[in-house]
């Protein structure tokens, strides 16, 4: 799913990104990145629009590093 609000529509450049609810993912400059498995609204709101979709985050994959002092 895709959030498009076209900003020659929009009165204000600023967008307001709401996640509820939150603790599953984040969202920067309009980019979400899972935190933690689970299901989660995300809003976008600019100039008087809004549009909203579901976000699922199945599973967040992690990297570790291991250090043997080598």
């Amino acid at each position: 799913s895709s959030l498009s609000i076209p900003s020659a529509n929009a009165t204000s450049h600023v967008v307001v990104w709401r996640v509820a609810p939150a603790g599953f993912v984040t969202v920067a400059n309009g980019v979400v990145t899972g935190i933690k498995a689970g299901s989660c609204t995300v809003t976008a709101t600019a100039g008087g629009k809004s549009a909203s979709c579901t976000v699922t985050v199945a599973e967040v994959e992690t990297a570790q590093l291991l250090y043997d002092g080598v």
